[in-house]
Parts: structure tokens; C-alpha cells; sequence
């Protein structure tokens, strides 16, 4: 149904919206209608919607949408949505709702999922499409002097979220963001970045090495914890040995703490070959390192 902003929202009814989302939780369908009264929705929180190519689209509400439907509803209270929305992804989750015949909230009601499924097709499905669209937004350059906040803040948040239970306490409370800014004020030039939209996801430090089988060295790869599992990381990575391909190097190592078993299975992913064991000082102690060597002939 192609409409114009101009029109009133309540002039809409809910077979006139188009989902952004195909399928719904049984659990959250539930929980919905354990309060869905037909007769009285002064309760019911308006579900948002936004004019995108003309159609007006569902940006939230779906399981409101699908419960009202279920109890003979056809109009509900709506508004149009005036947040500022990721329209490459509603483009691509709308695309999906399509091809998947998802036209209105009446077709929602027959694709009600386990909680479990849910996860698993819905929100798996969600984590995966963003990370497509972060990469085709993601460009890979050298850092600049405007970028040393953002890469102290992924560094710290990396360090107090990724190594508690790792690496002492005490260590990782005293890290704070401004301290280290001034810290890569000073030598942001080591640094490439990835970027989307002005932020900075990730970076990495490559330098030679001083090894007897490695002549170059990742010597640190950051992902912004909330956008792990994104890709960003193999990005980076590969960056890195194309870089070091270019130059003739032909050999690669990184070190990693040897209790980091999530960076160790990344590396190991990436085609590492465990290589020597190490200790660094952080603090008032030794961790043990492990490292990994990569082959830039392959």
C-alpha cells in the first residue's frame, strides 16, 4: 500500500503496515496477551511506524501487532516514528520480510516461534545482516590524531571487559580512558583504524618483528566489544597481511595472553600455527603469553 507522509496515522489499520521483523517469540506473544484487554487499550503503547519508499513500516511493536490481530483487532494506537533509524538495515529486513511473504501483521500470526527458535532464526538472522552492512560501510585506513579518544575507549572497555578474571582487578579499575588518550596522542601513526559513519570499530598495530622465524608482527588487534562477531575483526586481520604482503614480509606473529581462549580460537580461525609461549608485566605480576606464526606465502 503506497501512501504519503501527509496522511493521518489514524487513518492506517494494521493490514495497511508492512513488518520489519518476520517472526515473532511465542514467549513475548504470550506475555502480550496476558494484558491485552480488546475492549480497553488505554494501555497499549502506540506502535511506532515510518514512511520508508512509500509504504509505512512497522520500526517496533511486532509481537503488539500479532497479539492485537489474534484477539480481532484491526486498528490499534500508532505514531509515527521520529527517531532517526538505520535505513539500510529496515531496507534489507523489509527486502527479507518480503521475500518470505510477510506483507502485514496478519501474516506474523502464522510464523510464531519457541523462544529458542527465535533466537536462533530471528535475532541470529538480525546479527548477521548488521554485520554485512557494517562491512560494506567499513573502510580501513590510517589512524589520525582526532581517532586517539576512540581508540583509548575501545582499548580500556576492551581490557575491563574481555581480561576480568584474567588479569588482576586491581590492574584493570586503575585503566581509564583519559589517561591513555594522552597516551595515543603520542603515537596514533602505529595505528590502522576501521571506520563507519565517523566511529571507530577497531584497530590494529603492525610493526616488524624482532623473531628468528617472524619478520612482522600484529602487535595489537581491538574489536569494539559491542561489535565483536561482526566481521570487523577478520577485516582488520586480513588488512594487516595485505599490508605485510605488499612489503615482502613473510612471516607474521601475534601474541596473545594464553588464558584468552576467545582471541586464541579467533587466531587459531584465522590459520595460526601455535608457535612459542612468553610472559609480559602488567601490574605487580607475570601473565603467560602464547603466540601464533603465520606463513605469508600461502
Amino acid at each position: 500500500m503506497w501512501m504519503t507522509t501527509e496522511m493521518k496515522i489514524t487513518e492506517l489499520k494494521l493490514k495497511d503496515l508492512q513488518p520489519s521483523q518476520f517472526y515473532v517469540s511465542a514467549a513475548k506473544l504470550a506475555a502480550v496477551e496476558s494484558w491485552l484487554h480488546p475492549e480497553d487499550l488505554s494501555g497499549f503503547q502506540p506502535i511506532p511506524v515510518k514512511m520508508l519508499d512509500g509504504q509505512p513500516v512497522m520500526t517496533d511493536g511486532h509481537t503488539r501487532a500479532a497479539a492485537a490481530i489474534r484477539a480481532g483487532l484491526d486498528t490499534v494506537p500508532m505514531v509515527w516514528d521520529e527517531d532517526e533509524l538505520d535505513w539500510d538495515m529496515y531496507r534489507a529486513c523489509v527486502k527479507a520480510c518480503q521475500e518470505r511473504g510477510v506483507f502485514s501483521p496478519e501474516d506474523l500470526v502464522k510464523r510464531i516461534l519457541s523462544a529458542e527458535d527465535y533466537v536462533e532464526k530471528w535475532d541470529r538472522w538480525c546479527d548477521r545482516m548488521q554485520a554485512e552492512i557494517e562491512q560494506g560501510r567499513m573502510t580501513i585506513r590510517n589512524a589520525s590524531e582526532n581517532d586517539a579518544w576512540q581508540i583509548a575507549e575501545i582499548l580500556v572497555e576492551d581490557w575491563k571487559l574481555a581480561y576480568r578474571g584474567i588479569i588482576d582487578s586491581d590492574y584493570l579499575d586503575s585503566l581509564n580512558v583519559e589517561e591513555r588518550c594522552e597516551r595515543e596522542l603520542q603515537r596514533y601513526q602505529i595505528y590502522r583504524v576501521a571506520v563507519a559513519a565517523n566511529e571507530v570499530l577497531g584497530f590494529t598495530w603492525n610493526d616488524l618483528a624482532d623473531d628468528e622465524e617472524a619478520d612482522c608482527e600484529i602487535v595489537a588487534l581491538y574489536v569494539r566489544y559491542a561489535r565483536r562477531k561482526s566481521g570487523i575483526g577478520k577485516a582488520l586481520f586480513q588488512d594487516s597481511l595485505n599490508g605485510f604482503r605488499a612489503s615482502g614480509r613473510k612471516k607474521m606473529i601475534i601474541w596473545c595472553l594464553k588464558e584468552n581462549h576467545e582471541a586464541r580460537l579467533f587466531y587459531e580461525k584465522m590459520g595460526g600455527k601455535a608457535y612459542k609461549t612468553g610472559s609480559h608485566h602488567w601490574g605487580n605480576r607475570d601473565y603467560e603469553m602464547i603466540s601464533y606464526l603465520y606463513c605469508l606465502d600461502d
